[in-house]
């Protein structure tokens, strides 16, 4: 189960959903997608909310780990950002998700926030 939060995913709906579509995916080409990606979409486990897109790609986030989810995400931005315009706040948001996932530092960070972090607990 991916550890992605409400906010988070709100983000990547803004980003992804287009009513119940993904992008602009048909069938056929959303299942190619996610093949290309080493997951059947199509399988009984990502239908449990409904057969629509963005709920099987909700399911995913809910069922599939972090990695997994990253792999995906990753994906989707690529493509997103090759078929469309994407706004200038949108996909730094949706990075700092991915990298969140990934236990990244945060792209936003900079090299002074990154100094000043206190990466020791104090009890």
């Amino acid at each position: 189960m991916s550890s992605l939060v409400m906010h988070e995913k709100m983000i990547l709906e803004k980003l992804f959903d287009r009513g119940s579509y993904v992008l602009n995916f048909t069938d056929r080409t959303f299942a190619e997608f996610f093949h290309e990606n080493k997951i059947n979409i199509d399988a009984d486990k990502y239908r449990f909310n409904d057969n629509s897109k963005m709920k099987r790609l909700r399911a995913l986030w809910e069922i599939e780990n972090d990695i997994t989810t990253c792999n995906i995400l990753q994906a989707l931005l690529e493509y997103v950002c090759a078929t469309e315009n994407v706004l200038d706040v949108d996909k730094p948001k949706t990075l700092t998700v991915i990298n969140r996932l990934l236990n990244k530092i945060s792209p936003e960070k900079t090299e002074k926030d990154f100094f000043n972090t206190n990466y020791l607990s104090t009890k």
